[in-house]
């Protein structure tokens, strides 16, 4: 439950705290003097959306807090979901609103985002505004409503039609990518064809490139490697106009192997000699036949700058390098396969779109079979909410109906019928308000005031299966009064006798039922205007009602009559509570 509301520098509030109590609270005041701003500073710690409109002017920064009182189960569940440690179980929820834009959330001192702020106090305060009332108009949102009151098998069973209902997509979306034109695929088909070619037959290898850089290094330079290496070998081994090294090293040789025999110190040096001798020699056949292996065909070169422009030219369309090509081409061989075998593909994605589409008919309408027990068991309970209420005439019925698509509907008798995420059915709420007349959408037949109580209803049942402990109602009590006002504000305190319920109300009936009544008004304070809001004592109940009953002027008839709405109230609240 809400214990305390600390408000500051919000619309027209400075600063201002609010104690509630369990029961019924309620919130009064002339037109215009804040009942709103209450609600919508509390729709803030609920994790409602932040406007930099709502700080007073001149100040940075709204700053909304509120103490909360929680269940012990509940505490468990904070500290294992969010990590948030509820001492006491208690919470204080703090949000400030920058006039950047910007919002930040503190959770008992933990900074978290307003997503997980609107999710961690749903399952603790239900707030119904004026815009709840349209979904009540808009058909398409009665199914959500029928669904919040499907118990945890329910849930489970619509994250499985869910589940199923997102592969359909997946497998939908893959045959549209699949055939969305088959022209384009054959181009497609064409084109991976004509590149897997080009490159398979340009038989490129790894290191080709290092290779071919230097085969054309030695063909540009063929004719100085020839003239080097031909000079070397006629300077080694057969000068033609002086004696060669070999030639002389031969002489030299045979002068000190003669004279090492007749000096055995010189055997070691001749020996060196006639080593390097013998390896000139070889040396020199080395030479001469690299020399005269030397390709200086210029149709060679010619062919090795084609090449290497070739693979240029391959590399400008596929890739950087010749790693990059092949690995190009796999890839693209990839994709050939995968089309090659679309067809097979075809067959399999039908085949799987045919068995999901099988077990989507099959859970959704185990599904609607359960919608349609929730529908009966609260169509009762909204009916006897009703009857209550001054409704006393009252049918509520929940129609259920298919619908037909041609284009994405799943086959069934014959008929394709439309699916989506919710399931199978259409849903919507009907109602007839007079003896004899049809039933009829609530859009159509329902004013204010019934729709006012028809959500009511639904609030109250809802709130006994999810044991919510503080309902919060915006003006629930729009468009009733006399009789019908009474019984509303019975049902109401009723609902306050096992939680909390805040109330904005501009009915006497539904103010004079309250456990603790508050009167929100605006003042002036050094020239600016301020909302204020007083927590009534008794005489002040009665001079607030005695106001809404007379309006601007009361009289002692108008606080008279008060008094006997004050006294009613009394009257009832016992009997109520015996």
């Amino acid at each position: 439950m809400v214990n305390k509301l600390i408000i500051e520098n919000f619309a027209l509030i400075d600063k201002l705290e609010l104690d509630f109590d369990l029961g019924l609270n309620i919130l009064s005041g002339e037109t215009g003097a804040g009942k709103s701003i209450i609600v919508g500073a509390l729709g803030l710690l609920l994790g409602g959306r932040a406007s930099t409109e709502s700080i007073r002017a001149g100040e940075e920064k709204s700053t909304i807090t509120g103490l909360f009182s929680i269940r012990e189960e509940y505490a468990e569940k904070l500290r294992q979901s969010y990590g948030i440690d509820a001492e006491d179980n208690q919470l204080i929820i703090e949000r400030d609103v920058y006039q950047q834009g910007k919002s930040l959330v503190r959770v008992n001192g933990k900074l978290i985002t307003v997503g997980m702020l609107k999710s961690l106090t749903r399952p603790i305060i239900d707030l119904h505004s004026q815009h709840q009332h349209h979904s009540l108009l808009d058909p398409t949102q009665h199914i959500d409503i029928l669904d919040l009151f499907g118990e945890a098998s329910f849930a489970k069973e619509m994250g499985i039609y869910q589940e199923l209902y997102k592969k359909r997509i997946e497998i939908k979306r893959k045959l549209a990518k699949l055939f969305s034109n088959v022209e384009n695929r054959e181009r497609q088909m064409d084109l991976l064809k004509y590149e897997i070619d080009e490159i398979e037959s340009a038989n490129l290898y790894q290191g080709e490139e290092e290779e071919l850089d230097k085969k054309l290094d030695k063909l540009i330079n063929s004719q100085k490697l020839y003239d080097s290496t031909q000079n070397a070998y006629q300077q080694i081994y057969s000068g033609k106009t002086e004696a060669s090294v070999t030639e002389t090293l031969g002489v030299v040789a045979t002068d000190l192997k003669a004279m090492a025999e007749k000096d055995d110190s010189l055997k070691g040096m001749t020996e060196v000699i006639e080593n390097a001798l013998f390896n000139l020699e070889d040396v020199s056949r080395e030479l001469l036949a690299y020399s005269e292996g030397l390709d200086m065909d210029p149709h060679s070169l010619t062919e090795v700058e084609n090449r290497i422009e070739e693979i240029n030219r391959l590399k400008r369309k596929y890739g950087n390098t010749i790693e990059e090509i092949l690995s190009y081409k796999q890839s693209k061989q990839q994709e050939l396969d995968a089309l090659i075998d679309s067809e097979e593909s075809f067959k399999r994605l039908n085949g799987q779109l045919e068995e999901i589409e099988s077990k989507i008919l099959k859970k959704g309408f185990n599904i609607t079979k359960t919608r349609k027990r929730i529908a009966e068991d609260i169509s009762r309970e909204i009916k006897a909410n009703l009857q209550d209420m001054s409704m006393k005439d009252i049918e509520f019925f929940v129609d259920f109906s298919l619908k037909h698509d041609e284009n994405d509907g799943i086959d069934y008798n014959g008929k394709r019928i439309a699916i989506h995420e919710e399931g199978l059915d259409v849903v919507e709420f009907l109602i007839s308000t007079n003896p004899g007349e049809p039933l009829k959408p609530l859009a159509k037949i329902a004013s204010g005031g019934e729709m006012s109580r028809v959500m009511l209803a639904i609030k109250n049942i809802l709130a006994e299966k999810e044991k919510i402990d503080t309902l919060i109602f915006d003006e629930v009590d729009t468009g009733i009064g006399g009789r019908t006002a009474q019984k509303v504000a019975e049902k109401l305190y009723d609902l306050s006798k096992n939680r909390q319920v805040l109330c904005v109300s501009h009915l006497p009936q539904v103010c004079a039922m309250a456990d603790k009544h508050f009167k929100i008004e605006k003042c002036q304070q050094k020239g600016r205007t301020l909302t204020d809001i007083i927590s009534l004592d008794d005489t002040k109940k009665i001079e607030e009602i005695a106001r809404m009953i007379s309006g601007a002027e009361m009289t002692q008839g108008t606080i008279n009559n008060a008094r006997e709405i004050l006294a009613l109230a009394d009257s009832i609240k016992k009997n109520m509570n015996n």
